[in-house]
């Protein structure tokens, strides 16, 4: 039997009692824990299994006489999520930079969870639905980077309400590097792109096309527009949110008319990719400050640039463009050119 003196100097026998047989299932829970994920091994393991008290191991926060938070990040845990089910009060989890391995189904059913850290683990599988539910009701954090390889959930009807809409109270969710498998529709996209702080860097969305890769699309079907005025379907009114897009060197492949869908757009970093065509997509993007596409195999003239008299910065290097700088010289807000390597004619003339 462990010891109580600690608790038994703070509290009658009776409450002590009481206390004992409230925290039961999250002691049974973190004993689990411990043994199934060689707790032994951990690199700080005070308290736990010297006490009974559970407030006293080290990583364990107590509200309301029951387990609210547990935070071991870069502790040497190694093991699965599956004990940590029956901590039904559970609000906050940091176990980020250990080896967790298996899936998050384990949390789906934490009703309570608010922020979860498992950044650089070995985890993988499918996103539980009733994980992202729980995160819509509750808001907070769901960063999962550096992860070895998850699925997007494609079905998102079942987290609608009856309206056909779902708002989302997430504060940050973190899907970057983690060797995103299968597609993403449409739908699902349109759901994750309207979340105050999402990043999905690293990964190669449905085959590495920039189409799919930005609103995961199987074609442009499902999208409408007419050249130099964005005209969208009524499913595309969620992407017209995005502000910023950063996809260096992330192997994409396709035109740029992709972004015609996303008027909003302030930051454009596309470099080190393989997109072809030419800038006329751009014209729409009368927002734009920074444009990043250098090291591509984009072709045509620079005349749809003129038009983007908010840009800044400007990196068209290493591509097929030609033509003349005259559309540049009407960017009186530019700071940072770099055209070389290009096709381009005439000196800098224009630019003055």
């Amino acid at each position: 039997p462990h010891p109580m003196s600690s608790l038994n100097k703070v509290a009658p026998v009776a409450d002590a009692d009481l206390l004992r047989e409230a925290q039961a299932p999250d002691l049974e829970a973190l004993i689990a824990f411990y043994v199934t994920t060689q707790g032994t091994q951990w690199s700080n393991r005070e308290g736990w299994l010297c006490d009974e008290d559970i407030q006293y191991w080290h990583g364990v926060r107590i509200a309301s006489e029951r387990v609210s938070r547990l935070h071991l990040a870069g502790n040497c845990v190694s093991g699965c999520l599956n004990e940590l089910a029956s901590l039904t009060e559970l609000m906050y989890l940091n176990l980020a930079g250990n080896e967790i391995q298996g899936t998050l189904e384990p949390l789906a059913g934490l009703k309570h969870l608010k922020h979860v850290d498992l950044r650089v683990n070995q985890l993988q599988g499918a996103l539980p639905l009733e994980l992202i539910r729980m995160k819509c009701r509750n808001g907070g954090s769901l960063l999962l980077h550096s992860n070895p390889g998850f699925t997007l959930p494609v079905n998102f009807s079942t987290l609608c309400d009856e309206g056909g809409s779902l708002t989302w109270h997430f504060e940050h969710l973190d899907l970057s590097d983690c060797s995103l498998v299968g597609g993403c529709s449409l739908e699902a996209f349109q759901m994750l792109a309207s979340i105050g702080s999402f990043s999905f860097k690293g990964n190669a969305i449905n085959g590495g096309d920039l189409v799919n890769f930005l609103i995961g699309l199987e074609g442009v079907s499902t999208l409408t527009t007419t050249k130099y005025n964005k005209t969208t379907t009524t499913k595309c009114t969620v992407l017209g949110l995005i502000e910023e897009v950063d996809a260096y060197n992330e192997g994409l492949k396709g035109t740029l008319g992709a972004l015609e869908c996303l008027p909003l757009l302030k930051t454009v970093v596309l470099s080190s990719n393989a997109l072809e065509g030419g800038l006329d997509p751009l014209r729409a993007l009368a927002n734009l400050t920074h444009l990043e596409l250098g090291d591509n195999t984009l072709c045509g003239s620079l005349e749809s640039l003129g038009s983007l008299v908010a840009l800044e910065i400007l990196v068209l290097r290493n591509n097929c463009l030609f033509g003349t700088l005259d559309p540049i010289g009407q960017l009186v807000q530019l700071r940072v050119l770099n055209v070389f390597d290009n096709k381009l004619e005439g000196g800098l003339d224009a630019l003055q």
